[in-house]
Formats: C-alpha cells, sequence, structure tokens
C-alpha cells in the first residue's frame, strides 16, 4: 500500500484519459469548447541565475488589466523572494524579485530546477495558479566549493567495515591536493589529489575505516585556501539501526498503465502516469508508522481516433484522494532492509461496502455515489480537451517494494517495485466503450525532503512544514529514478 497506492494517484490518473477519447465515440459529451485565456500567468526576466546568492531576476505575474481588489502571492522552491505578495498595478503587473541560493543549495550538483508559483485568490472557492521555471547554475567565478558523499551513509562499528567518500569540487583546478580529518575511524590517506571529472569540475576518492566502538564519524575536507567541506558517516553497534527514517519523504510513483479498446491508436497503448506523494514516516526499531498524501497526479495524453486528447484533474480532484495510513515491519534495521507497506485499495467518489470488489456505480443516482470533491457534482469531476467536465467514480490497487538506501532514501529500482490497478467508472452514458485496464510494472522513489541528515529542505515559506505544493515545485531537483521505457505502442513492455 504505501502509496503503492501511490498507485492510487497514478491509477485514478489513467481513468479519465480514455473517457475523454471514447465519449466522443458513444456520442456522449457535448461539443468541444474552446478554453478561455489564463487569467493568470507568471515570468522570469531571466531564467538562468549563477547560485552565488546574489545574482537575481525579477518575477512577473500579469492578471487582466485593471483587476482589482486582489493580491498575488508567490512562491519559490529555491531562492529568496523579496516579498511574498503584491498588489497588481493599473496593467495587472504584479512583480516581486528572486535571489538565487548559495552554491551550497546545489548539493553537489551543477544546477537546481526551480519553480516559481504565482497565486491568486478571486473569492472563497475560486482561485487561479500559475507557474514558471528556471535554473540556478554553478557560478562561474569566485572561490572553489566542495562536497562530500558517503557510500554507504553508515556501517558497524567492527573496526573493520570500509566506507567510501568521494569529494566532488568546483573552481578547483585538477592537480590540487586536498587535507583530509576524521572525527573516528581511520581515513585512507591524509591528503588526496582531485582530478578532471569530465564535467567542468574536479573529483577524488578515499575510504574511511570503522572504529571498533559506536560514533558518528564527521569526515572534513580542506583544499589549500581554506573552503571546507564535511559529511558525516554513523558507525553503529551490531543490531542498533543504521538509519532513521523519522520526518517527512516525497514520494515519485510513475505508475504504467496498458490501456486496450478499438477507438485507441494505436492499440494497445501504454502509458506514464506519474504521481507525486507526501509521506510521513515514525520510525521506531524495525516498526514504521506512515501517512501517504498524494500531492499530484499527470493525466497523460491519450491518443485516438479522434487525436490527442488530454485530461486535467483539477486541485478538488487531487484533494479528494484519501490519506492512507499504514503500520509495516521492517525486514531489519541495516541499510538494505526491505521497506514493504500492505497492499492498498482506494476508492474515490462513491462509499463501497467491500471497496476491493463491489462493482463501482455506473449512475449519478446510485445511492453509494459521493460527492468527493464538493464541488457539487456526484463522483468526482475531471476536465478533458474533447468532452469538458466529467463525473467519474475510481477505484486503486496498488503495491509497491523498496529497499532503505539511507535515511534519507527509498527506493524500489527492480521493475515490478511498484504495481497500481486502476479502475474508473463514468457516472452517465459511455462506460461500455471504456478500454480495459492493465498494470504494467514499474519503479519508484522517497527522498527525504525535510532538511535532516543534510537532505534538501523544501520548506520555503518557512512556516514548519513541508506540504504538498512545495514538494509539487521542487519535483525536477528531488527525484532521480525514471520510469522504465514505456512506448506508446507497447512495443517490448511485458
Amino acid at each position: 500500500m504505501g502509496l503503492s497506492l501511490l498507485a492510487p494517484s497514478p491509477a485514478r490518473a489513467p481513468a479519465p484519459w480514455p473517457l475523454a477519447a471514447l465519449c466522443l465515440v458513444a456520442l456522449a459529451c457535448a461539443e468541444r469548447a474552446t478554453a478561455p485565456a489564463p487569467a493568470l500567468s507568471v515570468r522570469a526576466e531571466r531564467d538562468l541565475l549563477e547560485a552565488n546568492g546574489v545574482d537575481s531576476t525579477r518575477i512577473v505575474a500579469s492578471l487582466p488589466r485593471g483587476t482589482q481588489g486582489v493580491v498575488v502571492s508567490f512562491s519559490s522552491s529555491g531562492g529568496m523572494l523579496s516579498s511574498s505578495a503584491a498588489i497588481p498595478d493599473a496593467d495587472g503587473t504584479a512583480a516581486v524579485t528572486l535571489s538565487a541560493d548559495t552554491e551550497e543549495a546545489l548539493l553537489g550538483r551543477p544546477d537546481k530546477p526551480v519553480t516559481v508559483r504565482a497565486t491568486v485568490r478571486w473569492d472563497a472557492n475560486r482561485e487561479d495558479t500559475a507557474t514558471t521555471d528556471l535554473s540556478f547554475v554553478t557560478p562561474t567565478s569566485g572561490a572553489p566549493a566542495l562536497h562530500l558523499s558517503t557510500d554507504p551513509p553508515a556501517a558497524l562499528a567492527d573496526g573493520a567495515a570500509l566506507v567510501t567518500l568521494t569529494l566532488g569540487a568546483r573552481r578547483l583546478p585538477a592537480g590540487t591536493e586536498v587535507a583530509l580529518s576524521t572525527s573516528a575511524g581511520a581515513l585512507s590517506a591524509e591528503r588526496v589529489v582531485v582530478h578532471d571529472d569530465g564535467a567542468g569540475g574536479s573529483t577524488a576518492t578515499f575510504t574511511l575505516q570503522a572504529p571498533a566502538a559506536p560514533a558518528e564519524a564527521t569526515v572534513t575536507a580542506r583544499e589549500p585556501s581554506g573552503v571546507m567541506a564535511s559529511a558525516v558517516v554513523r558507525f553503529v553497534a551490531d543490531g542498533d539501526a543504521q538509519f532513521d527514517l523519522t520526518g517527512t519523504f516525497a514520494q515519485l510513483s510513475p505508475a504504467r498503465i496498458r490501456m486496450s479498446a478499438g477507438t485507441l491508436t494505436p492499440n494497445p497503448q501504454c502509458v506514464v502516469a506519474p504521481a507525486i506523494i507526501r509521506v510521513q514516516l515514525t520510525q521506531e526499531g524495525e516498526r514504521v508508522v506512515a501517512d501517504w498524501q498524494t500531492c499530484f497526479v499527470t493525466l497523460a495524453p491519450v491518443r485516438s481516433i479522434v487525436g490527442e486528447v488530454t485530461t486535467t484533474a483539477p486541485p478538488a480532484f487531487t484533494s479528494s484522494i484519501p490519506v492512507v495510513h499504514a503500520e509495516l515491519a521492517l525486514s531489519g534495521v541495516a541499510l538494505g532492509a526491505v521497506f514493504d507497506p500492505p497492499p492498498s485499495v482506494v476508492v474515490a467518489g462513491a462509499e463501497l461496502a467491500h471497496p476491493e470488489d463491489d462493482a463501482l456505480p455506473t449512475s449519478e443516482d446510485d445511492e453509494r455515489v459521493r460527492d468527493a470533491d464538493g464541488d457539487g457534482k456526484p463522483g468526482v469531476t475531471v476536465i478533458n480537451s474533447v468532452g469538458g467536465e466529467q463525473n467519474i467514480t475510481f477505484r486503486n490497487r496498488g503495491d509497491t517494494r523498496g529497499l532503505v538506501m539511507s535515511s534519507n532514501r527509498i527506493v524500489g529500482e527492480q521493475v515490478g517495485d511498484l504495481s497500481a490497478l486502476p479502475e474508473s467508472s463514468v457516472l452517465g452514458v459511455g462506460n461500455g466503450f471504456l478500454p480495459e485496464f492493465q498494470s504494467v510494472p514499474s519503479v519508484f522513489e522517497m527522498v527525504r525532503v525535510d532538511g535532516h541528515d543534510g537532505a534538501p529542505d523544501l520548506d520555503t515559506n518557512g512556516d514548519g512544514t513541508v506540504d504538498c505544493a512545495e514538494i509539487v515545485d521542487a519535483q525536477g531537483f528531488i527525484f532521480t529514478i525514471a520510469a522504465p521505457s514505456t512506448p506508446l505502442d507497447c512495443a517490448g513492455v511485458p
């Protein structure tokens, strides 16, 4: 379950897609309407900033000319905004300044994707948002920058285990000697010489041998001008936990779905439906308590006999997805322990006596239908480019299985570590044209986002909590895993 269910989100994601394409065939859809011009847009005057803490750009939000009585709120997944809000002028323009992070925020990477979000609340029931993307990049001048990473990040305090450390450097010439020190354990060398890494920087590797007694070893690297970097390696007694999962994580679940129907081109058709989830974990030894909150659902475009169809999940749709609570037992407390939440079943838009097996409602008059997204309409509402609004119900069966790589990362990188099987129903005409759905094995990743143990801290508004919006806006920076190759025509997909 654990957000295997997460698949809930991906699962439901696919549900609406075909509905859009197939409703035309069923003659159950309204005429295609011309989308109105967006009421809010936002742009950055520069899309590349050096991560030096000084470089900046104006962020400009645009509203219809003459807009009055509203405030534009701004947030960013990186850097610092000059203000969190601005009042539009007579031309409908509201602007703030975004200053770049320092190079430390890049975590040793050459760049950091950043998303800036603008929001306008028109009244109690309606708000619009718009985003723009830019990047913070490694500075081209200034003092050298160092970054240390460890593999593994923890080991037994047995006097023999070896941990490999990698030193990455920017603006430090190849051939430079770097001094090393540690507060515990034994280093393989007191100095290392960096060499060209082929990517505009320099690098060196060395090892740290475990001490005979438990300790947190702080390893420090110092280059000749005095710039330093450090990393902590946890050495624990046999039987003690080598990681601590308590905290806030973000999960990427790129569910893969195979759809079959005569109205799809090609048929069958395979798609990837990524979902992003906020996961709150509490660990006590081998026991973990977790809550999964769906933050974002991607409804991928589908090709049908009427062309490409896109579907949008309104914020109320995502919010209607129930939070999943689960308890699980890890396979152990050493790195590499299996993280295997129980399978999950999630239903939205209906209340079923037996959620796993009962048939989904197909009529809005069915007493089991619920207005789950609170929009005054039965079921949950999605919007597609052909049929406009559609009211549906959906169910997802999901499962995940991963390995604990560190206190900051759990990964299911074997194909099949994530599975999701969605099912949906249209509340009205059109169910006979829905495609058959089949789950295709996929992968997933969970990464810490609360700033502990050297992880990124996504609490950009400083309220003490990392929320869904902050996670979604930072997705381009925090996740490293990608779905297996999934050709639209399903070629080679098992």
